[in-house]
């Protein structure tokens, strides 16, 4: 994401996600507190997602996660994924969280990274990340992981 993306008419239908965008996501990056990626129309952001590194307690991982791990575990937080309204229904989502994905096992090969982290903002989004088989935390039933060896296994193969 650069300065020139315009982000003043992006809405995905939730406020926080929209002003996260608009007022956090460039001083996020030039800070190095996350990275966001977006999909434009033009220079019109329709599309993005953040990514930060992180860690979580061993005790909120399910037990395929935590065997042998360090206490806390690495992991990449995706802390954002949104598409704007006139864009939702043509799998942009998806496909962002692919390249998530992509990054997360590209982080992976040059230092610890055990999973991809998500904290769901609600029923809906947990939905869409279980389909793509992420597991809930046994601890937070709206965070859920995605271990690197699945994405590893999926696009590695």
């Amino acid at each position: 994401m650069t300065a020139d993306h315009e982000t003043a008419l992006f809405d995905c239908g939730h406020d926080t996600l929209n002003e996260w965008l608009q007022k956090r996501a460039l001083k996020n990056q030039t800070q190095d507190a996350s990275h966001s990626y977006v999909v434009c129309d033009g220079q019109r952001v329709i599309g993005y997602y953040a990514l930060s590194s992180g860690s979580i307690a061993r005790l909120g991982t399910p037990g395929s996660l935590s065997r042998n791990m360090p206490d806390p575990i690495p992991v990449m937080v995706l802390g954002r994924l949104a598409i704007d309204r006139a864009y939702q229904d043509r799998k942009l989502g998806a496909a962002l969280l692919k390249d998530a994905m992509l990054r997360t096992l590209k982080v992976s090969r040059i230092v610890g990274v055990k999973a991809l982290l998500v904290h769901a903002l609600s029923d809906e989004a947990k939905r869409f990340y279980l389909h793509f088989a992420f597991q809930v935390s046994p601890v937070d039933p709206m965070t859920l992981l995605l271990s690197v060896k699945a994405i590893r296994s999926h696009y590695d193969a």
